[in-house]
């Protein structure tokens, strides 16, 4: 059985999130922003990887 990954781009995870662009770019950085990919030149984040990301424990 194939299982697919579902990817967003970058301003609809700020969308959903209710972030500014410029926010998730600074996480990413920091590397503390959810894992992305890059698919043909463009940054894309995992909807998998993103829920991961919100559940995570924070200190």
């Amino acid at each position: 059985m194939i299982e697919y990954q579902l990817f967003m781009t970058q301003r609809e995870h700020c969308n959903h999130l209710q972030v500014s662009e410029a926010r998730l770019e600074r996480w990413r950085s920091e590397g503390i922003g959810p894992i992305y990919v890059k698919l043909g030149g463009q940054l894309r984040l995992g909807i998998d990887a993103k829920m991961c990301w919100i559940m995570r424990p924070v200190a």
